[in-house]
């Protein structure tokens, strides 16, 4: 019953514009800026998010910060983006903490510092959150920012791969295939490779065409070898020197 009457003030708030929003709450005000935006209405968007950011609200903050990077309903600013994607971090949003994270790691709109990114990105990861752990999963495969460990990558990025990102996938995938972090199974190479292939990841594809040009873990198959690399191709990847996107 209580999400009926949310729903029902959603759409009065649409409907019947700023009257209807006196005595409405920061979750109605969001609800609101996304049917909004959902109808390409930017401008009355972002008045809706931006009242319920000012009340704490981190989606909405999150909502905010999008707004000012786009250009949505307000003039574009990064100062603006960062304040708001800042607060939202900070009330906890996990997807707010991981754009705060590659603002640190990449120097957008801060100086650069690993260190610094590499605690938000930890934060939005032990949240569940998917594009976070496989970023925090690949830094420990490679050793970036902390120490190399096979061990934490392994359990990082599964945790994303079960998710569906399609990177993780990918990574798993490899370090089924070449022994790292775990016992080197094909079968467990191919399924996770296969995956991150399906969604169009390149490096996956073209190592599912290493795989079948191969035999390994799938039956040798030149024509199969041939459709995944082309597909790889068409995206620009890879070449036989590139060994970052084939199996040893």
């Amino acid at each position: 019953m209580a999400t009926l009457l949310l729903g029902a003030t959603v759409i009065a708030v649409v409907a019947n514009g700023a009257e209807a929003t006196k005595g409405a709450g920061p979750v109605t005000w969001y609800k609101a800026g996304n049917l909004y935006a959902h109808q390409k209405e930017y401008a009355r968007a972002f008045i809706q998010y931006r009242k319920a950011a000012e009340q704490g609200y981190a989606p909405a903050q999150r909502k905010v910060a999008i707004a000012y990077i786009k250009g949505q309903g307000v003039l574009r600013s990064n100062i603006k983006s960062f304040y708001w994607m800042h607060k939202a971090a900070h009330s906890g949003d996990r997807e707010a903490e991981f754009v705060l994270a590659t603002d640190y790691l990449f120097g957008q709109n801060v100086p650069k510092n690993v260190a610094r990114g590499l605690y938000w990105v930890r934060k939005s990861a032990d949240q569940g959150y998917a594009r976070a752990e496989s970023d925090l999963g690949l830094s420990y495969y490679v050793g970036h920012g902390v120490p190399q460990s096979y061990t934490r990558a392994i359990y990082w990025l599964r945790k994303a791969a079960t998710q569906g990102n399609s990177p993780a996938e990918y990574t798993l995938g490899r370090a089924y295939m070449t022994g790292r972090g775990v016992p080197k199974n094909y079968t467990q190479a191919i399924f996770w490779t296969r995956k991150a292939a399906r969604q169009g990841f390149a490096l996956a594809e073209w190592n599912m065409g290493i795989a079948y040009q191969r035999g390994q873990g799938v039956p040798q198959n030149s024509g199969r070898a041939i459709y995944w690399r082309g597909l790889a191709e068409e995206q620009g990847c890879c070449s036989n020197d590139v060994t970052s996107g084939t199996y040893p």
